[in-house]
Formats: structure tokens, sequence, C-alpha cells
């Protein structure tokens, strides 16, 4: 039995499927041999939210995975609002995200803290420590991997247990 594990760009586009995973507005394409991750966002103040903080690409050394953010009416923009205005139309609608509040008047600038649903993530990713080959993690761990956000957004877990 030859042993092939899964490499780092696929496990990123699973961080991604993961995160979006309850969000009707985002589909999430994968294309491995072009090394293409796709975004298709209906709500075109959300996909204009996502691109400002998704990265546009991602290097693996060697490789480099292409991200896109696509709205559903083809069109650009700019999405203009405070730092918690900007994580609230990013996360609108997401199912992962328990709340988001903004914290004003205990560090110079108002802190934003997405809260996600506290819920154990897994999917397979040939994890040779899992026995099942799974990676297990948490929506905020992902959050930081693949989001790239000002020094005044924190992602954590929230303390209720997610009602279904």
């Amino acid at each position: 039995m030859a042993l092939k594990l899964s490499p780092p760009w696929c496990v990123y586009a699973h961080d991604f499927s993961a995160m979006f995973k309850y969000d009707p507005d985002v589909k999430v394409v994968f294309d491995e041999e072009e090394l293409k991750l796709n975004l298709y966002v209906e709500n075109p103040e959300k996909a204009d939210a996502l691109m400002q903080i998704i990265p546009t690409e991602k290097d693996f050394g060697n490789v480099k995975l292409t991200i896109a953010v696509i709205p559903a009416d083809k069109t650009e923009g700019n999405f203009e609002g405070s730092t918690t205005e900007l994580m609230q139309t990013a996360f609108e609608g997401n199912g992962a995200v328990a709340d988001i509040k903004e914290v004003t008047g205990m560090f110079p600038t108002p802190v934003t803290y997405v809260l996600f649903r506290k819920e154990v993530v897994q999917y397979f990713s040939d994890n040779l420590s899992d026995y099942y080959g799974n990676r297990s993690t948490l929506y905020a761990d992902i959050a930081y991997e693949i989001f790239n956000v000002e020094s005044t957004v924190f992602f954590c877990t929230d303390i209720e247990d997610p009602v279904f």
C-alpha cells in the first residue's frame, strides 16, 4: 500500500469549505489541477467584504494557490464601514458564526470579536496522528489561518452550545 498525504493546499481548501459550509450565500469550488480556489458569493455586499479579508493567493513554497471571490452579479466594489461592520457583512448568514461583538473603551481603538459556534470542525486530511485521518479543530483556528484581518479583530469560540 502506497502512502499519499494530502498536500497543504488541499488542506487549506478544506479549511475554506468548512468555514463556509453553513453559509448559503457562499459556494467554495477548489480546482486542484489548476490550483484555484473560487468562492462564488450571491450577496454583492458580502462579496465586497470577503474580498477585503481573503488573500488573493497563498504561497506553499513551490506551489501558489490562487484565491478569488466572485460576486454573482460580477461587479466589484469597495465595502465601506467600520471593522465590525465589515465582519458583520462578511459573516452575515454564516451558521458557523454565533455572534460578532465590538468592545470600545478598553483599547485606543474599538476591538471586534467574531465568536464562532462551540463545535469541533472535522474533515479528512490524511492526518497520521488521527486514527481516521481527520483534522479536528475549531472555526476560530481556521479563521486565523485563512483570513487577513486587522490586529483589532479577534476570532474566538462562543461559550454556548450550538442550537440546531
